[in-house]
């Protein structure tokens, strides 16, 4: 079902940036010197992302007093920095085994991804993960867009006569369902391959995340 390789794509492309984003932001490694062209890589707002992982980096280095101690830096990272981007409320309880902080902040991102991608495709805020689910998201998200691959693909069939008007239903549907900006739907839109449509929407929904989990980074006394 071409529905299902749009969803699929979003899902793999919404955590591969999530985790290079999470490595960006890292103060040790702002950008990575190493970092080379992939899949990883931000085409369709380099320039959003880029202002993005600046500004949290900073409120990272701010918030933790960086350079610290490792067990200072730590301890900051999950009780200030990782909490604002639990915005499900369920992370820290999911990621606990993760021992390493930087490993515990890239789980709660990953997480909260999905959750927020659930929410977002199915209309129910709070799914039922397990602590193997919040460790790896995989399965758990692969059924998740087979479910719903269903849905829209039926959707747009009975509305759309032509394989055009069906592909474009598609894509209103995901962009209406996931809510993406305006300005980033019309960024996304004109982009005729399935696959780089698929990647402009996840790199989109990310972007929104991570945005509002530096909000809240930002309200936080320094």
């Amino acid at each position: 079902m071409a529905v299902q390789g749009y969803l699929r794509w979003i899902a793999a492309g919404l955590m591969a940036w999530s985790l290079a984003a999470c490595a960006t932001a890292q103060p040790s490694q702002p950008h990575m010197e190493s970092k080379q062209q992939s899949d990883r890589d931000w085409i369709y707002f380099p320039a959003e992302e880029n202002a993005v992982m600046q500004d949290l980096a900073q409120k990272i280095v701010q918030l933790c007093h960086i350079p610290s101690t490792k067990q200072n830096e730590e301890t900051c990272l999950r009780t200030k920095v990782a909490p604002d981007f639990d915005a499900s409320g369920m992370g820290q309880q999911g990621c606990q085994e993760q021992r390493d902080a930087w490993d515990f902040l890239k789980c709660i991102v990953v997480g909260n991804i999905l959750v927020s991608l659930h929410g977002a495709l199915t209309g129910q805020d709070f799914p039922a993960l397990t602590t193997a689910d919040w460790m790896a998201p995989d399965p758990y998200m692969n059924r998740l867009m087979t479910a719903v691959a269903r849905q829209i693909e039926t959707e747009c069939r009975q509305t759309s006569g032509t394989p055009s008007g069906l592909n474009d239903c598609i894509r209103t549907q995901l962009l209406g369902t996931l809510k993406i900006p305006r300005a980033s739907r019309e960024r996304c839109m004109p982009v005729d391959d399935e696959r780089a449509f698929s990647n402009c929407v996840a790199e989109a929904h990310a972007l929104t995340v991570f945005r509002a989990g530096l909000a809240r980074l930002n309200e936080m006394p320094i």
